[in-house]
């Protein structure tokens, strides 16, 4: 008996106030009275509806609010078995008993074939509540399954798409450097007050959400590598208060709730600001009539109770985000595909299906989860819950900070792309730099030679890592052997954490693509100003 207590507390956890839901196709009171008796004699919670022909069961199968079907095997007009096939046809995966005065075995068979869980004599009641614990016990374990092979499926095609994905990051950003470079080179040649000055700015300006888009569609494909640091939820917020109050419009009431006690978190930033724009933006876009919009911080503790229902949470301290609307709320079909790639409800050209599934691979990068509550007519509700760290935040600190305008030291260039290596050379030159610009490793091997016996001292190696016939990892290996004090800057247009992990090594310095003199500047600058 402890053991069927145990089964009915693992798949009904979450409806101990409602009970078991039995529907119980059934015309004689009196025998529904002895089934509710055997039923009742497990000390379980229950209720049974019972319905006594086919128009009550055809009723009672479409309001779906049962969790088990029991059901006469012969009555005079509907039987057990159409009561099955009618089932069948609902699509509603539902263990099902047929209950019977005697044992026909070839009807007992030919139920079992249909697809019934149990074929119990009513002469043998105390079959029947194992037979129940034993359906819902297989029905969960194949739902379990059902759910790991769709996790795979969803695993097996994110990878497919990260493949893609990486490969068009690599030649896109390669064009994106050329074009955002030069655009940076000659909007500081010319005056603000020029005609041309305006044009120029617009290509910038498109050439940034490009790369923007490619580091979303990287994200949710886990390909994009974040800059980590201690920060303060609530300070996070309220910096973006302002800008959310600009988004939503004047027509929705905005606020910020923030708890004072909530704990420190080690995220990327630029991340966590990009996830709550996009809950923003898309709580406005389900409110074009007015409405309310709230944003709220908290600490909470997730236990492994909480932990069981949700497979990709872990139990500890955590800081949730609340993201609330009262917009119209999200129909269960739509909720079932929230997150997946791709898949939007805006019109033609207003919604890529990226933002969603950005913001849930970004959350999971962070070592966090995303919950969702909503109901139709009512409005919609993301927590974001991010896990507490055990540092105090750091102090902010300007990408340009301290950052020597002119320098003046050798940088050896390597760069398989002839456009890339071009734009990169010319940033370089224009802030000092002595620039080698070498096409692949063989030629920058023999530039490295070359310099070292006419007396000239590199102090950096800028390399491309995925080049033809030589990876930049090995050849930073080759010029280290020939100049031990040369520092070396990886730059990659593909964005994978296992291209920075395993082809240059922990610890390596790392640039991604596109680059902008500015921020070119300020790692080389990094790097070279710590060198004694």
């Amino acid at each position: 008996m402890k053991k069927q207590t145990n089964m009915k507390k693992s798949v009904y956890s979450d409806k101990e106030n409602v009970g078991l839901r039995i529907l119980y196709l059934e015309d004689s009171d009196l025998e529904a009275k002895r089934v509710c008796d055997a039923i009742r004699s497990d000390e379980i919670e229950f209720k049974i509806e019972q319905v006594k022909n086919k128009e009550e069961f055809v009723q009672a199968v479409k309001k779906r609010e049962f969790d088990i079907v029991l059901a006469e095997a012969s009555l005079p007009d509907f039987d057990g078995v159409a009561a099955l096939d009618l089932v069948q046809q609902e699509e509603l995966h539902t263990p099902f008993i047929f209950l019977a005065e005697d044992l026909e075995e070839d009807q007992a068979i030919e139920s079992i074939k249909k697809g019934a869980s149990d074929y119990v004599i009513k002469n043998q009641l105390s079959r029947l509540m194992p037979s129940i614990y034993r359906a819902l016990r297989e029905l969960e374990e194949e739902e379990g399954k059902k759910r790991t092979e769709e996790q795979l499926f969803q695993s097996q095609k994110l990878g497919s798409i990260g493949q893609l994905a990486g490969g068009v990051a690599h030649d896109f950003n390669n064009q994106l450097t050329v074009i955002i470079g030069f655009a940076d080179i000659l909007l500081d040649m010319i005056e603000e007050t020029d005609p041309m000055y305006a044009y120029l700015d617009e290509i910038k300006k498109a050439s940034d959400r490009s790369a923007q888009l490619t580091s979303q569609l990287l994200s949710f494909t886990r390909k994009q590598m974040g800059q980590k640091e201690s920060v303060n939820p609530n300070k996070l917020i309220l910096n973006m208060h302002g800008m959310f109050k600009r988004i939503v419009g004047e027509n929705i009431d905005f606020q910020t709730l923030a708890n004072d006690e909530v704990g420190i978190v080690h995220v990327d930033p630029f991340q966590i600001e990009h996830v709550l724009t996009n809950l923003v933006v898309n709580a406005r876009d389900v409110m074009p009539d007015g409405g309310r919009l709230t944003i709220e911080t908290v600490n909470i503790a997730l236990d492994d109770e909480y932990v069981k229902s949700h497979p990709y949470a872990k139990p500890g301290e955590y800081v949730m985000i609340t993201v609330s609307d009262t917009g119209s709320g999200i129909p269960e079909k739509v909720k079932e595909r929230l997150f997946e790639p791709f898949f939007t409800t805006k019109e033609n050209g207003k919604g890529t299906g990226l933002g969603l599934a950005t913001s849930l691979a970004v959350i999971k990068q962070n070592g966090g989860h995303i919950g969702v509550y909503s109901e139709e007519g009512l409005g919609t509700t993301f927590k974001l819950y991010l896990p507490v760290a055990d540092s105090e935040p750091v102090k902010d600190q300007k990408e340009d900070e301290n950052v020597i305008e002119q320098a003046d030291e050798c940088v050896l260039l390597v760069e398989d792309e002839e456009s890339v290596r071009n734009i990169v050379s010319t940033m370089l030159q224009m802030k000092g730099y002595t620039v080698i610009s070498a096409k692949n490793g063989r030629d920058a091997i023999r530039r490295v030679e070359e310099k070292k016996e006419s007396g000239v001292y590199i102090r950096l190696l800028l390399t491309d890592i995925v080049m033809p016939h030589m990876t930049g990892a090995e050849l930073a290996e080759k010029v280290r052997s020939i100049s031990p004090k040369v520092q070396v800057l990886f730059m990659s247009g593909y964005t994978d954490a296992y291209v920075k992990k395993e082809m240059v090594g922990e610890g390596s310095h790392f640039i991604q693509k596109p680059l902008s003199a500015k921020a070119l500047n300020s790692k080389l600058r990094e790097i070279l100003d710590i060198v004694v």
